[in-house]
C-alpha cells in the first residue's frame, strides 16, 4: 500500500509526533469524528486555485482516514468505480479525494462534498499566458493538421493571429 502522503508530509508528521500532533490525530481520528467512506471532489478551471484546494482537502483526508484509508488523485468519477457494487459501495470505509477540471459522468452524484475554486476569469488568462500555456495546444478541429513535426507551427500561427487565439 502506497500511503497518500508525500514523502515530506511523512517526514514532518515524524519530526513534531511529540510536539503535540499526535494528540491531534488521536482526536481527529477519534471515532465518529472524521467521516470515512465519503467522496471529495475539487473543482474548479484551470488556473483557479483548484490544486491548492485538492491538497489542502488531501491532506485533512489523509490525517483523518489515516493509512491505507484513502486514496487520491486526477480525475472525478463515479464512485462505483472504485466499489462497484451497491452492497460494497455502503459498507466502504475508504474515503476519496479527487481534482479535475471538468465534471465527469457520475461525479456529481456520488460525491458527498464538492470543493468549487474561483477566481476572476481576467486573472485566470493573465495566469496562463505567463505561464506560457497560451496557444499551447490546438482546438479539436485543427488537431490532425498540427501532429508531431507541425506542432510548434501551431503556436507560432497562433500568437500571431488574434481570430486564432479566441478559439
Amino acid at each position: 500500500d502506497k500511503p497518500c502522503l508525500t514523502g515530506f508530509e511523512l517526514k514532518y508528521m515524524h519530526w513534531y509526533a511529540n510536539a503535540g500532533l499526535n494528540e491531534g490525530l488521536n482526536i481527529l481520528r477519534a471515532p465518529g469524528c472524521f467521516p470515512h467512506g465519503v467522496t471529495i471532489s475539487a473543482m474548479g478551471y484551470y488556473r483557479t486555485g483548484s490544486t491548492l484546494l485538492f491538497n489542502v482537502a488531501r491532506l485533512w483526508a489523509a490525517l483523518g482516514a489515516g493509512v491505507g484509508g484513502m486514496v487520491s488523485g486526477f480525475n472525478c468519477f463515479g464512485r462505483q468505480t472504485v466499489n462497484p457494487t451497491p452492497k460494497e459501495r455502503r459498507e466502504s470505509k475508504c474515503t476519496i479525494v479527487c481534482k479535475d477540471h471538468e465534471w465527469r459522468p457520475g461525479a456529481a452524484e456520488h460525491s458527498n462534498a464538492i470543493l468549487m475554486s474561483h477566481r476572476d476569469p481576467w486573472e485566470s488568462l493573465c495566469s496562463r499566458k505567463m505561464m506560457d500555456m497560451w496557444c499551447k495546444d490546438p482546438p479539436k478541429a485543427l488537431a490532425k493538421q498540427y501532429q508531431g513535426a507541425n506542432a510548434p507551427e501551431y503556436k507560432t500561427k497562433c500568437l500571431a493571429s488574434d481570430k486564432m487565439q479566441r478559439t
